[in-house]
C-alpha cells in the first residue's frame, strides 16, 4: 500500500523534515525501530514512565508493550529507514520525548496524564502529541487545565477527536479543552471517517478544528508488543525483517501525529512562531471538506484537512507583518450559526454559539456585534466586548424577535484591535427569518430527553437532531429542550409541563416515549388541543417502561380506547452486551397515503397497539399492529401512535440505506398532521415575560398556505378583529395596527398585574376573506412568581439502598410556595432490556410549616435503577394557581450485581474452583468442537430471586492473548454465544458451549481464518458468562479455556494468570463509562469490533 497520507496533506515535497523540533509522544511508549535513528544515532531523546505494570513502577521500563505509541511516533517523526522511506513520518527528523503513560492494558489514570503534561514542560519540548481520550465532553478538568499550562509555555498541543463518531457530544477530555487543537480523521477519499468524534462541547464550542488522514496509516510496529501478536493473528504486518516492521492502524489516534508533524515543520520554518500562530495557522491554511454531510459545514470536519504548503504560504505572509509573524488574530469557527444550535429562523428561536478566539499577538481585542433588525446578538458574561488573553471563549447569544420581517440578512461578527480599530477577523451572518407553516412542540418533561447526558434509559433530544434539520429545512417551526442545546437550560429545574398556552401555541405536539405520569390538568388541555383541531403525534417504546396508567387516562381521555398490546422485543445476547435485533418481518399498509413509495420501516423495539374502534393500521409485526392511525372518521384533530421511536433517531435516520424512505416517511407524517386550512393566522410574541410585565406585545401574520403570500389591507374591526377574554369573564377588545409594508398586524395584551396561571386569557382572532370566516384562539398564562422551583428535595445519601433497613426519608422544602402538592415517585430500571416495570409508588407525605416528609422503604421487589420525584397535585384551585415549571429531582437506587457462584457451578462435573487458585485463574483444558456442559448458580442479594426466569445467562466465546497476566482479547467477525436456561429440576442454568476449530478475523486483505487451538504462550479463548438481573444490571464471571484438537497432558506445566489482570476486560466491555475517574482509552480502531464505540 503506497504512503497515501504525506500527498493528502501535501507534505511528500515540502523542504522541511522538523529537523529539531521535539515532539512529545504521551502515549504507551516508544520502542526501538530503525525509523528512529539518524546517521546511527536516536532519535529519541528522553523517555520517562509514568505508570506501573501488575502494581510494579518500573521508571527505567519504556517498551511499547502494547504497540500503539511507536505506530503514533512513526507517524510523527519516523524517517521511513527500513522502508527506504515509503512510510516515513511527516516530520521525518524531529526529536522524540517519549512519555510513557500506559502499560500492556492499553488503559490510562488522569494522573499520569497530568504527570506527565508537566514534564514536557520542564523537558522545554515544541509539540505535544496525545491520541487518547474519553467521551465526556467538559471544558475544564484537571489534564485541560495542565494542557493549558503547557500552551503558556509555549507548547503546541494536540489531541485526538474520539473515534466514537458520528454524532454530537462524543468527543471528550482532552479534546474538549479550550487550549488543545482538536484533530478528526478523514479517510483516503479526504472525506471525514465515519468513526471520527465531533462535538460541541458542555461550553457549545465546535470541534474537531482541523482533520488528518487516519485510516489505515502504515507506521513502525513494536516488536513483540499486544498488536505485533494480533497482527500476526490477522496477517495484517508488513515485515522488513525478523525483528522490525509497519503495521497499519486507523482512529483518529493517527490523524493528531499527522497533525503535530505538520506543526514540526512549521516551527522549523518559523522558529519564532507562538502555539497560537501555529494552531491559525493551520485552521487558515486547512482545505475545506465539502463532504456532503447532514450536519452542515464544518461540523464534523472543523476548518477542513490540513493542507501543509498553504499553511506555510500564510506564515511566510504573516512574517512580513510589522510585528512579525505572530501579528496574527483569528476566530473560530467562521460561521453563524454553526450545527446543533443552527435552528435559528423563526421569531422566538434563541441560540449561544462559542468562539475561540486565537491571538498570536499580544493585542487587546473587541468585538462588535452585527445591528440586524429583528435579531438581538449580545456577549455573554463579558460586559467590556474586549479580550486580553491570548486564547479565550467568546459565547454568544443571538434571538429572534417577536416583530421581525421574514426575509434575507447578512451582518457580520466583526473582530477589530481595540485600540486602532483595525478590522482583523470576521464571522459571515447569513440568516433567513421565515413565517412557520406549523409548528411543532416535543415535550421532553415527561420523556426525560431534556437531559444530556441521560441517567436514564432514554434517548437524549440531540437524538432527533436530524429530524429536526428536516423539518426546520421545510418550514416547520421546532419547539424542544435539552441541557447545553437550550439556552441558559436546566433540565431538572426550567422543563415546562403542557399548558394551554404552549399547546395553544402549536399546531403539533409530539409525545416521545413518556416515563413521568400527566397530571389530570395537562390530560384536560392535551384532550381540548385535540378537539379543536390539534394533532399528535405519540413516539413509544416498550411498554413495562412507560407510565401506562396515565397514558390510558389520556387515550380514553380522547376518546380513542387505544390500549397497549405485547411488547414486541428481538434481544440477542453477546454476552456482557445485549442487543435488540431490528425486525425483518414488517407489513407495511401501501394502500395509505401516508406509506406512498415508502418501501422500507426500522422497527428495533417497542410496544404493539390494540383498539376498539376504527384505526387505520399502517405498520405490523406478525399480525400486531405497532404504528396506527387514530384519527380515522373524526371532526378533531390527527392522532399517529408508533410503538417505537427509534426510525426518528440519528443512528437509524440518517444511515444510508434507510434515509431515502425515512426522511420521505418523516415528510408525509408531519405534512399529515399538520392543518389542512387554506389560512394560517401566525402569533409571535416574547414568551420571555416576567411576573413584573405589565403588558405582552405580539404580531399577528396571514399566511396563505397554497401561495406562501402573507395577506394584509385587511379593514380592523369588521374583516379582522382580536378580543381577550379575562379569566373573570370579561372580554376587552383590542386595538390593532397594520404595517403594511411588513404585511403583519401588531397589538399588546394587557396584564396589569393580575394574578393567574391556571385558568388563561384567551385571545380569539377573528378574520374574514371574502365570505369565509377564520377564527383560531391563542392562551396566556402569568406566571404569579419568578420562582422556577418552589421546592427541593433533600436525601441524605444521593444512592439509596433497596437493602438498608428502615425507610428512606425525603424532605420537600415548601416555604417558598403556597401550592399543595402530592409527590410521584417514579422508578426507572436501568435498561430498556429490564424485565421489571416502570414503578410509580404511592408516598406518605406528612406536612409540616416549612417543609413536608416523604418516607418510603425500599425492598427487592422495587427494580433498582433511578428514582424520580416530580409533583403530581400541581395546583391550588383556591387560589387559582399552578406550578407550571416542577422540579425534577433523581437519585440512584443502588443495584447488587448478580454474582456467579463458583463454588456450586460447574465445567461438567468439575467446579469453577477448581479452575481458581487464590488470586489466580487457570486455564481449562479442552477439546475443539465437543460440547461442554455448564451449569451455573447464581447470587444476587437485592432482587427478588423466586422468578429465576427473570435472569438472563449466557456464554460467549472471545479469543485473545495473554500479556502481563492480562486477556486481551481480539475480536472475531462473529461472536459465538451461547445461552444458559433455568432448569428449574437441578435448579441450575444450564447448556453446553463449543468452541469451533477456527475463528474468522478481519484482516487488511479481508477475512483471515486461525485456528482456535492455543499455542499455550499467548493465545487462548476466554467463556464469559454473562447475568443480567431483572433491573437491568449486569456482572460477568470468566472462564480461561485452552482449546486443542488432538488430547495432551501438561501436567504440572499448566500455565496460571492472575485472576486480577482480566478486570481490564471488564472496562472494554463497558458501553457507558461513569463519570467517575473514567479510564481513557486510546484512539486507535480495531478492525473487527463487535460495537463502533470501542478503540
Amino acid at each position: 500500500m503506497e504512503n497515501w497520507w504525506l500527498n493528502s496533506i501535501d507534505a511528500a515535497d515540502v523542504q522541511y523534515t522538523g529537523k529539531g523540533v521535539k515532539i512529545a509522544i504521551i502515549d504507551t511508549g516508544i520502542s526501538v525501530h530503525p525509523d528512529f535513528f539518524s546517521n546511527g544515532n536516536s532519535r529519541i531523546i528522553a523517555s520517562k514512565n509514568f505508570t506501573s505494570e501488575a502494581g510494579v513502577t518500573q521508571n527505567q521500563y519504556y517498551f511499547d508493550d502494547y504497540g500503539h505509541g511507536t505506530h503514533v511516533a512513526g507517524i510523527a517523526a519516523g524517517n521511513g529507514f527500513l522502508s527506504d522511506g515509503k512510510y516515513r513520518g511527516v516530520a521525518s527528523q524531529a526529536l522524540l520525548y517519549n512519555a510513557k503513560i500506559s502499560n500492556s492494558t492499553g488503559f490510562i489514570e488522569e494522573d499520569d496524564v497530568v504527570a506527565a503534561i508537566e514534564w514536557c514542560i520542564d523537558e522545554q519540548v515544541d509539540i505535544i502529541s496525545m491520541s487518547f481520550g474519553d467521551t465526556i465532553p467538559e471544558v475544564w478538568t484537571i489534564q485541560t487545565m495542565a494542557i493549558q499550562q503547557a500552551v503558556e509555555h509555549g507548547i503546541v498541543a494536540f489531541a485526538s477527536a474520539g473515534n466514537s463518531g458520528p454524532g454530537f457530544f462524543t468527543s471528550g477530555t482532552p479534546a474538549s479543552g479550550l487550549f488543545s487543537i482538536v484533530v478528526g480523521a478523514t479517510d483516503e477519499e479526504n472525506q471525514v471517517a465515519q468513526f471520527s468524534s465531533w462535538g460541541p462541547t458542555y461550553s457549545n464550542q465546535l470541534n474537531p478544528e482541523i482533520c488528518a488522514p487516519g485510516v489505515s496509516i502504515i507506521a513502525p510496529l513494536s516488536k513483540s508488543s499486544i498488536l505485533d501478536l494480533e497482527m500476526n493473528i490477522r496477517e495484517n504486518k508488513i515485515d522488513y525483517s525478523s525483528n522490525f516492521g509497519y503495521i497499519p492502524l486507523s482512529g483518529t489516534s493517527m490523524a493528531c501525529p499527522i497533525a503535530a508533524g505538520a506543526a514540526a515543520l512549521l516551527i522549523e520554518a518559523y522558529p519564532n512562531a507562538s502555539p497560537e500562530t501555529i494552531r491559525n495557522a493551520l485552521i487558515e491554511g486547512a482545505k475545506e471538506i465539502n463532504s456532503g454531510i447532514l450536519e452542515g459545514k464544518m461540523v464534523r470536519a472543523g476548518a477542513g484537512l490540513i493542507n501543509i504548503s498553504k499553511s506555510l504560504q500564510i506564515l511566510e505572509e504573516w512574517s512580513t507583518n510589522s510585528d512579525g509573524v505572530n501579528d496574527n488574530i483569528r476566530i473560530f469557527p467562521n460561521i453563524f450559526p454553526y450545527a446543533p444550535y443552527d435552528f435559528f429562523n423563526y421569531p422566538g428561536d434563541q441560540i449561544i454559539l462559542n468562539y475561540t478566539l486565537i491571538k498570536g499577538s499580544s493585542a487587546t481585542i473587541k468585538i462588535e456585534l452585527p445591528n440586524i433588525p429583528g435579531i438581538e446578538f449580545q456577549i455573554v458574561s463579558n460586559n467590556s466586548f474586549t479580550y486580553e488573553k491570548k486564547i479565550v471563549n467568546v459565547p454568544i447569544y443571538a434571538r429572534i424577535l417577536y416583530n421581525a420581517t421574514p426575509g434575507y440578512y447578512s451582518g457580520n461578527i466583526l473582530v477589530k484591535n481595540a485600540i486602532t480599530g483595525t478590522l482583523l477577523d470576521q464571522i459571515e451572518s447569513n440568516i433567513i427569518i421565515k413565517t412557520p407553516k406549523a409548528k411543532v412542540y416535543f415535550d421532553s418533561y415527561h420523556g426525560l430527553n431534556d437531559f444530556y447526558p441521560s441517567n436514564f434509559s432514554t434517548f437524549s433530544q440531540i437524538d432527533l437532531y436530524h429530524l429536526f434539520s428536516l423539518l426546520n429545512s421545510q418550514n416547520y417551526q421546532v419547539a424542544f429542550n435539552m441541557e447545553h442545546w437550550t439556552p441558559f437550560y436546566n433540565a431538572s429545574l426550567n422543563s415546562p409541563i403542557l399548558t394551554s398556552e404552549i399547546l395553544s401555541n402549536i399546531d403539533i405536539l409530539v409525545l416521545q416515549a413518556p416515563i413521568i405520569p400527566y397530571n389530570r390538568y395537562e390530560i384536560q388541555e392535551i384532550t381540548n388541543f385535540y378537539n379543536e383541531g390539534g394533532s399528535i403525534l405519540f413516539l413509544g417504546t416498550v411498554n413495562n417502561l412507560l407510565c401506562t396508567d396515565s397514558l390510558n387516562a389520556l387515550f380514553d381521555s380522547l376518546n380513542t380506547n387505544i390500549k397497549f398490546g405485547e411488547n414486541l422485543v428481538n434481544l440477542r445476547n453477546f454476552g456482557y452486551f445485549s442487543q435488540a435485533i431490528p425486525f425483518n418481518n414488517l407489513t407495511l399498509n401501501e394502500e395509505v397515503p401516508l406509506l406512498t413509495n415508502i418501501s422500507e420501516f426500522y422497527y428495533s423495539f417497542g410496544t404493539s397497539f390494540v383498539n376498539q374502534t376504527p384505526v387505520i393500521p399502517l405498520i405490523s409485526v406478525d399480525g400486531k399492529i405497532v404504528a396506527m392511525d387514530a384519527s380515522f372518521n373524526r371532526s378533531t384533530g390527527k392522532f399517529l401512535l408508533f410503538g417505537d421511536y427509534h426510525f426518528l433517531t440519528t443512528s437509524v435516520f440518517t444511515s444510508e440505506r434507510l434515509y431515502t424512505n425515512l426522511s420521505a416517511f418523516a415528510t408525509n407524517i408531519f405534512d399529515y398532521l399538520r392543518p389542512s386550512d387554506k389560512i394560517r393566522i401566525d402569533l409571535s410574541y416574547n414568551h420571555q415575560y416576567t411576573v413584573n410585565t405589565t403588558k405582552i406585545p405580539i404580531k399577528l401574520q396571514i399566511l396563505d398556505q397554497i401561495s406562501k403570500e402573507l395577506y394584509s389591507n385587511f379593514a380592523i374591526g369588521s374583516a379582522l378583529n382580536m378580543s381577550l377574554l379575562f379569566p373573570n369573564g370579561t372580554v376587552k377588545n383590542l386595538d390593532v395596527i397594520e404595517n403594511s409594508k411588513l404585511k403583519a398586524y401588531f397589538s399588546s395584551i394587557p396584564l396589569n398585574n393580575l394574578n393567574f396561571s391556571r385558568y388563561p386569557l384567551i385571545l380569539t382572532v377573528n378574520l374574514q376573506i371574502n365570505e369565509t370566516i377564520y377564527s383560531d384562539t391563542f392562551k396566556f398564562i402569568h406566571e404569579v412568581s419568578d420562582l422556577i422551583s418552589p421546592y427541593k428535595i433533600s436525601s441524605l445519601d444521593e444512592k439509596l439502598d433497596r437493602l438498608e433497613p428502615g425507610p428512606s426519608i425525603f424532605a420537600i422544602n415548601t416555604s417558598e410556595t403556597d401550592i399543595f402538592r402530592s409527590i410521584n415517585a417514579i422508578i426507572f430500571p436501568n435498561s430498556y432490556f429490564s424485565i421489571n416495570n416502570l414503578e410509580i409508588l404511592e408516598t406518605n407525605l406528612s406536612s409540616f410549616e416549612n417543609y413536608s416528609i416523604i418516607s418510603y422503604e425500599f425492598t427487592s421487589r422495587n427494580p433498582a435503577g433511578e428514582i424520580i420525584f416530580t409533583p403530581n397535585d400541581l395546583s391550588n384551585q383556591s387560589i387559582n394557581r399552578i406550578d407550571l415549571y416542577p422540579s425534577r429531582i433523581s437519585f440512584s437506587l443502588i443495584d447488587y450485581l448478580p454474582e456467579v457462584k463458583e463454588t456450586s457451578s460447574f465445567i461438567g462435573s468439575n467446579p469453577f474452583t477448581e479452575y481458581q487458585n487464590g488470586d489466580y485463574i487457570i486455564p481449562v483444558q479442552i477439546l475443539v468442537n465437543q460440547e461442554i456442559p455448564l451449569q451455573v448458580s447464581i447470587v444476587d442479594y437485592d432482587d427478588n430471586p423466586v422468578d429465576r426466569n427473570k435472569f438472563k445467562l449466557s456464554c460467549s466465546l472471545i479469543p485473545g492473548i495473554i500479556y502481563h497476566n492480562f486477556f486481551n482479547p481480539i475480536f472475531p467477525q462473529k461472536i459465538w454465544y451461547f445461552n444458559l436456561n433455568y432448569n428449574t429440576t437441578s435448579q441450575f442454568y444450564e447448556g453446553n458451549i463449543v468452541i469451533p476449530a477456527e475463528f474468522q478475523f478481519s484482516g487488511f486483505s479481508g477475512s483471515v481464518k486461525y485456528s482456535s487451538e492455543s499455542d499455550f504462550l499467548n493465545f487462548y479463548t476466554l467463556a464469559l458468562i454473562s447475568v443480567i438481573d431483572p433491573s437491568g444490571g449486569s456482572n460477568f464471571y470468566p472462564l480461561l479455556f485452552m482449546p486443542y484438537e488432538k488430547p495432551i497432558h501438561l501436567f504440572n506445566l499448566t500455565p496460571i494468570f492472575m485472576l486480577y489482570g482480566l478486570i481490564a476486560l471488564s472496562i472494554v466491555f463497558i458501553e457507558k463509562g461513569s463519570k467517575w475517574k473514567q479510564k481513557i482509552r486510546f484512539h486507535r480502531i480495531s478492525h473487527n469490533l463487535v460495537s463502533k464505540k470501542k478503540f
